[in-house]
């Protein structure tokens, strides 16, 4: 657990983020040029919005009225007879996710998105 500490440290991730980024800019364009990078700094924060998002989402209990509906209707179907028992074990979607999860995804797609507006602003500048 100690060697991955450095994975829960979010601005080393984020450090992580743009270092990767700049090494494919490298990698990939003949020039390294700036539009390169500031697409994949684009790819990346939507990326982690997109997830941040659904996940903040489901975390919000928007799912959970449904989950229970579609584990009751099952049950009832089922040739279970204690449906009723079995329900009130299952873990609901809004539970299986943790709140300091969400906001990593957030925290990392939000700064990149700022870096990557701050490049944005630079190019055209």
């Amino acid at each position: 657990m100690k060697a991955l500490n450095i994975f829960y440290n979010k601005w080393m991730v984020l450090i992580f983020h743009f270092a990767a980024a700049y090494l494919i800019t490298i990698a990939t364009a003949s020039a390294g040029s700036l539009v390169q990078f500031i697409n994949i700094l684009f790819y990346l924060s939507s990326f982690y919005l997109m997830v941040g998002l659904m996940m903040w989402v489901i975390k919000g209990g928007f799912f959970d009225a449904v989950t229970k509906s579609f584990r009751k209707t099952g049950s009832i179907f089922s040739k279970n007879q204690d449906y009723l028992l079995e329900l009130e074990d299952k873990a609901l979607p809004s539970d299986r996710i943790s709140v300091s999860t969400v906001n990593f995804f957030l925290f990392q797609g939000i700064l990149l998105l700022s870096g990557m507006g701050l490049l944005l602003i630079a190019y055209y500048s």
